[in-house]
């Protein structure tokens, strides 16, 4: 993760951000029965913990820059020790069955500099996307030579025999670079394997001439599981600094999250002071939108998080959506914390289109809730829940048998709460809501499984 400091991009201003937020939620504000605190904006829904899970050592300080894998109900993890923005020590592993509890590998570092000379002898160690399969670990990391510059970084690729074994680096790296015509800070977010079994890197670099960062996608070209013959598409898939209204500096995270056939990925942004993260959906990854932002908030005092909550990485684990992050405390002091959403709370609805360019946000629902400027929507114990400040129609739809079937269309009021329990064992649903008078139809999609 390389920062250049917190000042704006455009001129947006935090004052401006705030206020966009704020007209999202205005009719809610008004409400005279309800009391929204955009600074808890997030919090509804990821439930974060106070305490660090790996938290700094006088022989590992500041750990950062995590990456994690779920591997059935264990989550495994790599991060870096060493001054947070800097990259100057060495790649750890640690192991979790609870999230809360970490066991540091005992063959920790799991991966170091280059010699002298080397293409990674500076910059190296960030492991940024690993996988399990041909009965060995693969991890893309990022490196670049003593004296190089931002340009200078390139993708390497590095083989263990199994989780926690320390690694052997490709003889034949870096695999890959940056694009010509995009040189800079090239990262690698996430990757994903088709039916052909061809795999895909989503990756990111920065075009030098305006400091914007662009997305790009890698593939396979032979040897498929090898991971070591890839080709980089030369034009990007979209420019992710036009993607956010934020006009800031914006990152983003390794965590792609292919879910479905929707992608999910992670950013953080400068805000208010601190470094946040919010989350983005896809499911072209050339056309992106917000599914939140803020999703974490740094200021909670005494926390770990204090100063910020960033470096998102999300997975799923035991059918719950969490969270590794990084934290900066009160002192100054760099460890890694967790989240996860919280199961007593409806879950958000994944946001997608359909017939329209209409977008809206389901916001958690609650029975307190008189007013709302944007549908809201939810599902908690087999109970779907919806609620709008227009009257109109709301159907639910299900996936089986290979298609959506309808199994209930009502017409709802303005500003009541609606529910309605689904008793079907299926794992999609989605809800489909048409205001009163309009054609315009807005699709809010949810994994229930």
């Amino acid at each position: 993760m390389i920062k250049t400091g917190t000042g704006t991009i455009r001129g947006i201003t935090d004052d401006e951000i705030k206020k966009a937020l704020e007209e999202k939620l205005t009719d809610a504000k008004q409400a005279s029965d309800v009391s929204v605190d955009l600074a808890n904006f997030g919090k509804r829904w990821w439930n974060y913990y106070p305490t660090a899970v790996i938290a700094p050592t006088a022989d590992e300080p500041a750990p950062h820059a995590q990456t994690i894998y779920v591997d059935k109900n264990r989550i495994r993890m790599f991060y870096m020790i060493g001054t947070n923005g800097a990259n100057t020590g060495a790649t750890y592993y640690a192991y979790s069955d609870d999230l809360f509890t970490w066991t540091k590998g005992a063959n920790n570092p799991v991966l170091e500099h280059g010699g002298s000379g080397a293409w990674d002898e500076n910059d190296c160690c960030n492991i940024n996307v690993v996988s399990y399969h041909s009965g060995d670990v693969y991890a893309l990391y990022t490196g670049r030579p003593k004296g190089g510059g931002l340009n200078d970084i390139a993708i390497g690729l590095a083989v263990a025999n199994y989780w926690g074994e320390k690694f052997t680096k490709f003889s034949g790296n870096p695999i890959i670079r940056a694009p010509t015509s995009y040189p800079g800070a090239i990262i690698p977010l996430g990757v994903w394997k088709t039916r052909d079994g061809v795999w895909h890197l989503l990756l990111n670099s920065r075009a030098p001439d305006n400091g914007k960062i662009y997305l790009f996608e890698a593939q396979t070209t032979s040897d498929h599981d090898s991971w070591e013959n890839w080709e980089l598409n030369s034009e990007p898939l979209c420019c992710f600094s036009d993607i956010l209204p934020l006009g800031r500096e914006v990152y983003p995270m390794n965590s792609l999250l292919k879910f479905g056939d929707l992608f999910l990925l992670s950013f953080e942004a400068s805000y208010q002071g601190y470094w946040q993260s919010g989350l983005l959906a896809s499911r072209d990854l050339k056309h992106w939108f917000l599914v939140d932002f803020p999703l974490t908030y740094g200021g909670v005092v005494g926390s770990c998080f204090e100063k910020s909550a960033s470096n998102f990485t999300i997975a799923i684990w035991k059918g719950k959506l969490i969270a590794v992050s990084g934290a900066l405390n009160a002192d100054n002091e760099w460890s890694i914390g967790v989240g996860i959403l919280e199961d007593n709370k409806p879950y958000r609805w994944v946001v997608c289109t359909e017939g329209t360019n209409t977008r809206w946000v389901g916001l958690t629902t609650s029975d307190t809730v008189t007013s709302a400027p944007i549908p809201i929507g939810g599902y908690s114990n087999k109970t779907f829940l919806f609620q709008s400040n227009a009257a109109g129609t709301i159907a639910i739809e299900v996936y089986a048998g290979g298609g959506w079937r309808e199994v209930v269309s009502e017409t709802v009021t303005a500003n009541s709460l609606w529910d309605y329990v689904l008793n079907l064992e299926v794992p999609i649903a989605r809800m489909k809501y048409t205001p009163a008078g309009s054609d315009t139809i807005a699709v809010a999609e949810c994994n229930l499984s």
